[in-house]
């Protein structure tokens, strides 16, 4: 853990102190070939229904708590203005407070298999080598991340998730580095949001320079309680828009299988 905050400059080693409580086995999502294809299409696809709202509000209330503890802190790089949290998946931080992140967590860490039962059941031909063979090897990390962005107009600039141009990316362990990241799956944690509170997710569209986009060239996403964004995280540019309101997300990176230990 300490090899991949120094080289990602993470947050500290332990925020990731106590192991919770195991919570009742619940079942994987629905997803559907569509889901895929607007994967493949866009580079990105959003699901609403993932994440029930109480499983969301509980997530709220652990992530606002663990802000208010000081577990989350700035990086201090250009660019980003979040407050963040790296946490190990199997050690979430113990305690009544934060138990209600888990099943939040627990929901995104099934997506790798929710994606390849649909690989599993449609034809061959039915969606692209590349977005199938990355669903086929994409597996569940061991850490994720919670993000805080205030209200002070914080924002994250224009930027790919697993960039190779960025001297970066191969910083860290194997299965922690940049360059490891497949799908990144966000889940928002952001009661009563509205248009007014700003802090949107920014998708652009493939092969579009983000000095050079018109409107017509992304999409905008309301950061709203218990909406889930999976995208391709060496594909999708991405921002988030500056934020008038405290404003939450947890992020995980699923990575290869060949990156599992043996």
């Amino acid at each position: 853990m300490k090899a991949m905050l120094e080289g990602l400059e993470y947050a500290p080693e332990d925020n990731a102190a106590a192991t919770t409580a195991a919570t009742a086995e619940t079942v994987g999502y629905a997803f559907s070939s569509d889901h895929l294809r607007a994967l493949e299409r866009d580079g990105y696809v959003v699901v609403d229904d993932l994440i029930s709202q109480d499983v969301a509000r509980a997530a709220a209330a652990s992530a606002r708590a663990m802000y208010d503890r000081g577990v989350m802190q700035n990086l201090r790089q250009e660019g980003r203005d979040d407050d963040v949290a790296v946490l190990a998946t199997s050690s979430l931080p113990a305690g009544d407070e934060f138990a209600g992140l888990r099943p939040c967590v627990e929901a995104l860490l099934r997506v790798p298999d929710d994606l390849r039962r649909v690989v599993a059941r449609v034809d061959d031909d039915a969606l692209g080598a590349d977005v199938v063979s990355k669903v086929r090897a994409c597996r569940a990390p061991d850490r994720l991340m919670l993000a805080r962005y205030g209200s002070e107009s914080c924002r994250y600039v224009p930027h790919l998730d697993n960039d190779p141009s960025d001297d970066a990316n191969d910083a860290g362990s194997p299965g922690l580095r940049p360059s490891d990241r497949v799908f990144t799956l966000i889940a928002y944690l952001n009661p009563d949001w509205d248009a007014t509170r700003g802090g949107r997710f920014r998708a652009y569209r493939p092969g579009v320079a983000a000095d050079a986009a018109s409107p017509s060239d992304f999409v905008d996403i309301d950061p709203i309680l218990g909406r889930v964004v999976v995208f391709d995280a060496a594909k999708l540019l991405h921002e988030v828009r500056p934020s008038f309101h405290d404003r939450y997300a947890v992020t995980v990176w699923t990575r290869g299988a060949e990156l599992l230990p043996a």
